[in-house]
């Protein structure tokens, strides 16, 4: 059944729909030229039907949308870090770097434009310290929401986030605004490698 289509004021319109349910998407999709999407599981054994699963319907919604670009919140770790942090998050919500990892490889191989911006930690004040660039899943650090959502909007608008995979932590050491001019040092193809969500192996 059909979802009607809902005023929020001025121009935006909300639409319930579930990455779980396809035909939810297409209604959601319609018209949409640019999709953004901080979808992620809500904790529990769900990563895999939310983080990947659910990334292959909505691009292939957007697909038959003719959607344009994808700007999508995926996740330090996601790259095949490491961290104190990844390997919790593995342990407690079933291999959850490893669906958001082949999620992220479903949309770099769609054929639409994309943006993968992986966040560190998520806290602090928006908009008080510098953003620090990454690629290669090396890094690990916080950031606040609001910046994350400033550097995936300022993605739509610059043509050097385009088709990149790349980290986004805070940084004391850097002016507040310099993160803007940091997309052109960004490379095509540079994203670490698929997570397999296993625990680190001993060495030796």
């Amino acid at each position: 059944m059909k979802t009607a289509k809902q005023k929020v004021g001025g121009d935006f319109e909300w639409v319930p729909a579930d990455v779980t349910d396809p035909k939810s998407l297409l209604l959601a999709f319609e018209g949409v030229d640019i999709l953004i999407s901080t979808i992620g599981s809500t904790g529990g054994d769900n990563s895999e039907m939310i983080d990947y699963e659910g990334s292959i319907n909505f691009v292939e919604a957007a697909k038959e949308s003719g959607v344009s670009r994808i700007i999508y919140m995926s996740s330090i770790g996601a790259g095949g870090a490491e961290n104190f942090s990844t390997v919790i998050l593995n342990l407690v919500a079933n291999k959850t770097m490893k669906w958001k990892s082949l999620g992220e490889d479903y949309i770099r191989n769609s054929g639409i434009d994309f943006t993968i911006v992986r966040p560190g930690g998520l806290r602090g004040e928006p908009g008080a310290l510098g953003i620090r660039f990454e690629q290669g899943d090396e890094v690990i650090g916080w950031i606040p929401r609001g910046d994350v959502a400033a550097v995936m909007v300022e993605s739509i608008f610059n043509d050097d986030a385009s088709n990149k995979t790349f980290e986004v932590i805070n940084d004391e050491s850097l002016p507040i605004e310099a993160w803007k001019d940091e997309f052109t040092n960004l490379k095509e193809g540079e994203f670490g490698k698929i997570a397999t969500g296993d625990l680190p192996q001993p060495i030796g």
